[in-house]
């Protein structure tokens, strides 16, 4: 019998939500195939015991008086969520197969 399979994504960039997947991970893999997404910092912590595929995240970007930029925050996800929209390369990525 082919085991189930779950798409685990890891969502944020910094490294909470990682550190919640650590002590999931290991209990679901050993009923399931499971396939991780994660990006920035979250993917760094994890690739090193997991097979992590790196995907693009949304993030805040903050000014140079360190206070969060709504026009640099907007600025610099516009490609991700462009790519989103438009069925890009990230997107099919995620969407085809991501159990190859």
């Amino acid at each position: 019998m082919t085991r189930r399979r779950i798409l685990y994504g890891v969502h944020g960039y910094g490294r909470g939500h990682a550190a919640r997947a650590q002590a999931m991970l290991p209990e679901l893999m050993k009923r399931y195939d499971v396939r991780v997404l994660a990006g920035d910092d979250a993917y760094d912590q994890l690739s090193g015991n997991y097979d992590v595929v790196r995907i693009p995240v949304l993030r805040y970007y903050h000014g140079p008086n360190n206070r969060r930029s709504l026009w640099q925050t907007l600025r610099r996800n516009v490609p991700v969520i462009a790519d989103l929209l438009s069925d890009g390369a990230a997107c099919r990525m995620v969407c085809d197969d991501p159990f190859r």
